[in-house]
């Protein structure tokens, strides 16, 4: 069964039936989900979901305490949806300087598991510029 519960500061966080939670961007067009179905969609994007879902409560945790996360997080996963809505878009600077502050966070704050988790995904972003969401996530 599905059920939604509030989260300070977060947005939503939604539980999925195979009992999995996730963050979801409340409003208009559910950024959040957009991205989150695509990262589904491939092998990469897959590992992208598990590297969040691993350090889920670590993540919750400092974006309740570091309101600067949520706001880098929020303006990350709207300029992802943006990306990803847009068929053949590629994923351009602005996108990427949100989702390398995102990371820049969590290497700032983390634990070392969470930084060396941040430090590989920085490495694959690197590779996004000029491409698309789905030619970056097919890898």
């Amino acid at each position: 069964m599905r059920g939604t519960t509030k989260q300070a500061g977060t947005g939503s966080q939604e539980d999925t039936m195979d009992g999995t939670d996730r963050l979801t961007q409340p409003g208009p067009g559910d950024g959040a989900r957009i991205v989150h179905e695509r990262l589904c969609a491939s092998r990469v994007g897959r590992r992208w979901e598990r590297i969040a879902r691993t350090h889920r409560l670590e993540i919750q945790a400092l974006l309740v305490v570091h309101t600067d996360l949520e706001q880098h997080v929020r303006r990350a996963l709207w300029l992802l949806a943006a990306a990803a809505r847009e068929v053949g878009a590629t994923v351009d600077d602005a996108t990427l300087a949100a989702a390398t502050a995102v990371l820049d966070d969590l290497d700032r704050l983390g634990t070392f598991e969470l930084r060396r988790d941040a430090q590989s995904l920085r490495d694959e972003l690197a590779y996004v510029r000029g491409h698309s969401l789905a030619e970056a996530l097919v890898g």
